[in-house]
């Protein structure tokens, strides 16, 4: 997944794009894209990121524009990559919770 973001050579520059374009917005601030949910503030998006569970396992990546972080982590909890990467955004500040 750190690929993906890191590169559009997985796919094509119009799919990339579309897929990190806003197509639904489900509730002030956040969007969805195609496959890719996308969190916004007023001025800009702040987080593009992908997640998935099953039972006793769970995956979260993230893509910060501002800063260019992107993190991929993965749990052998069914919510555990949503608890670690809630946390390394708070002590990052890498946005406003």
């Amino acid at each position: 997944m750190k690929l993906f973001w890191q590169t559009q050579s997985l796919v094509t520059i119009k799919n990339f794009v579309q897929s990190l374009s806003p197509h639904v917005e489900l509730k002030d601030g956040v969007s969805y894209g195609y496959g890719v949910w996308i969190n916004a503030r007023s001025c800009c998006i702040v987080k593009y990121h992908v997640m998935g569970h099953d039972l006793g396992m769970s995956f979260h990546s993230t893509y910060y524009p501002e800063s260019g972080y992107n993190m991929a982590v993965r749990s052998n909890h069914s919510n555990g990559a949503f608890y670690v990467m809630k946390e390394i955004e708070e002590r990052l500040h890498l946005v406003d919770t």
